[in-house]
């Protein structure tokens, strides 16, 4: 019990959204329930729309080989969301990988996008935790953002 408690307070520190952990050898899925001061999480809108707008939703690779599986997630990504999530919960392997590269989206979108709307957090995705400032002044960001506006609608 006190290990599945320690799992459910650094994850409420890292993210405000439902994620796999791993205790004792068992997944246990951890729904956090937000408050209504509480940060939201990326919508399944948004996700499907980054999927759409990143690779088609198929598992492809992009950017000189940098970029890897449906969300084009980068080793840079992956090393971030596992100092977020203070543990090596995910290998460079699982971006292609639709359901884990999609969580950690969620955990990467959730932890810079706090107080954020959908299209900044898009931002944030296509060109880190500082996209929703570059959105203001950098056209491709902006570009990137009418794409998944356009995709959402």
């Amino acid at each position: 019990m006190k290990k599945i408690l320690f799992i459910i307070k650094s994850i409420a520190k890292s993210i405000a959204a439902g994620i796999m952990a791993t205790a004792s050898g068992k997944k246990w899925f951890i729904l956090l329930l937000l408050s209504s001061n509480a940060l939201a999480a990326p919508s399944q809108a948004l996700l499907d729309a980054i999927r759409h707008v990143e690779s088609g939703g198929r598992c492809v690779t992009g950017d000189n080989g940098n970029a890897v599986g449906p969300y084009q997630i980068w080793k840079i990504l992956v090393d971030d969301v596992n100092r977020i999530l203070k543990r090596k919960a995910y290998t460079y392997d699982d971006r292609k990988d639709e359901k884990k590269s999609r969580e950690m989206a969620v955990v990467y979108l959730t932890h810079y996008g706090k107080g954020l709307t959908a299209l900044e957090m898009a931002a944030i995705w296509n060109s880190g935790p500082k996209g929703a400032e570059k959105m203001k002044y950098n056209k491709n960001v902006q570009k990137y953002v009418e794409k998944i506006k356009k995709v959402m609608k």
